[in-house]
């Protein structure tokens, strides 16, 4: 994630597929930057 303090405040959708593994990284992510939520498409599922 690129300029990550960019995204403080805000909510953040991510379009392309990722493993789990990933969605844990994001969530330190949004911990550390104070990332309201994190979602994720589901139409490659």
């Amino acid at each position: 994630m690129a300029e990550n303090h960019f995204l403080e405040g805000h909510n953040v959708h991510c379009v392309f597929p990722v493993s789990e593994k990933v969605k844990s990284l994001m969530k330190v992510y949004q911990e550390q930057y104070r990332i309201n939520d994190i979602t994720y498409s589901e139409v490659f599922n």
